[in-house]
């Protein structure tokens, strides 16, 4: 990632609009799935600065799991809940979580169904995982190229 991005990325995590919608929809479905009694445990990947904890936090307890150290969150207490490392085989917590979040990750993966497969090893019996992803071609942008995408879906891909 670009490392000027990199800088500001987490405070426009927290306050543009666009983030600030996502993590609503991610709250509502996370409560749809019956995740409201704040019993789970919960795996972000590729949680960044750690901008959703709030967010997550009623659902259950929150992890993170991020691979960019510059994008390691700065606070100490929310340091101590991210692991800084890749989803991929060598990645062993010792407790599965019932909610894994790929909150616009899947993006910046070649191998994806590799890395899918490391997102359901991690998952417990009855966990679900639950995953955003940036739509269409054609709203490929410069934003994508900082970011390092490697491609937006559509219903097809």
């Amino acid at each position: 990632m670009d490392s000027a991005y990199a800088a500001a990325y987490t405070e426009l995590a927290k306050h543009h609009w666009w983030w600030v919608s996502r993590r609503s929809a991610i709250r509502a479905e996370l409560a749809r799935l019956g995740a409201a009694d704040g019993s789970l445990r919960l795996l972000e990947v590729g949680c960044a600065g750690a901008a959703n904890f709030p967010a997550l936090a009623p659902f259950g307890e929150v992890f993170g799991l991020e691979p960019e150290e510059q994008l390691l969150p700065k606070s100490e207490a929310l340091r101590a809940k991210v692991t800084h490392a890749p989803l991929d085989q060598d990645f062993a917590p010792s407790q599965t979580f019932d909610r894994v979040l790929l909150l616009d990750v899947l993006e910046h993966v070649s191998e994806r169904e590799a890395f899918l497969g490391h997102a359901l090893r991690v998952l417990a019996p009855e966990g679900r995982v639950l995953l955003t992803v940036p739509a269409h071609s054609w709203l490929w942008t410069r934003h994508d190229r900082i970011n390092q995408h490697q491609l937006r879906y559509s219903r097809a891909k």
